[in-house]
């Protein structure tokens, strides 16, 4: 037992000299460093680490990318635009597990690509926003939301959005009904057409069919109205919105 008892505080005097010494070391007790603030993923490195070895690692921490992508939001210069670029591409490689970030960025870079006229800094970003849509996992009208804030109305919103894979694009029409609306329809239309249209969905579509006032779509919003999923409410408004229609026919 005595022999046992040796090697075993041993251990446990070592473990507690280790725990006391790493916690001096993170404190920064006698070091006269200032303790560095990480991401979680670079816990491997000294505390001392500079935030360029911190985007170094891989995979790199996407919350260090973010800083370094939106430090660089605002610069002008010759090759700032690039360097912005190169910087939001580290994000969308390896922020898909934060899309927060994704989202936060897209909307910076949209908004610097516009701004600036920056044709590749805005494709860039409208990568980021439908990045977000797919990687999400609440709130994934959001991106969409805001592209239709800071793009003009006269942007083309289906092929903005039809990039996504096609289960998303109703929510993406849902959204851009009140400032995109003819995209909308187009991104609607394939739910529609085929009956498979989120009965959450019916009356924004109701609402934008008033707007569109198109005889032509009478036919779908007669199916639409035949659904038993749908409310009482927006069934009744569904036809007679349908007889309307047909009486201008």
């Amino acid at each position: 037992m005595g022999a046992w008892l040796g090697p075993a505080a041993c251990l446990v005097l070592g473990v507690c000299g280790w725990m006391t010494a790493d916690g001096l070391r993170r404190a920064g007790a006698g070091l006269g460093l200032e303790r560095a603030h990480l991401p979680w993923d670079a816990n491997r490195l000294p505390e001392t680490a500079t935030e360029a070895e911190v985007l170094a690692l891989r995979p790199v921490s996407p919350f260090a990318r973010f800083r370094d992508a939106l430090s660089r939001a605002d610069t002008t210069g010759e090759g700032s635009a690039e360097r912005f670029q190169v910087a939001c591409r580290g994000v969308l490689r390896w922020g898909r597990n934060q899309p927060g970030t994704l989202l936060e960025l897209g909307r910076v870079a949209l908004h610097r690509g516009l701004t600036r006229d920056e044709p590749a800094t805005r494709a860039l970003a409208l990568d980021l926003l439908r990045a977000y849509v797919v990687r999400t996992t609440h709130s994934e009208n959001e991106s969409v939301r805001a592209w239709a804030e800071l793009a003009p109305a006269t942007d083309d919103a289906f092929a903005v959005w039809s990039l996504l894979p096609p289960r998303w694009w109703s929510l993406a029409g849902v959204t851009l009904v009140p400032s995109h609306p003819e995209g909308a329809w187009r991104l609607l239309a394939p739910d529609l057409e085929r009956g498979t249209l989120d009965p959450r969905y019916a009356g924004p579509v109701l609402d934008l069919a008033r707007k569109r006032r198109q005889p032509a779509d009478a036919a779908v919003l007669r199916s639409l109205a035949a659904r038993a999923d749908l409310a009482p409410g927006t069934v009744e408004n569904l036809r007679a919105f349908v007889a309307e229609l047909e009486r201008v026919r």
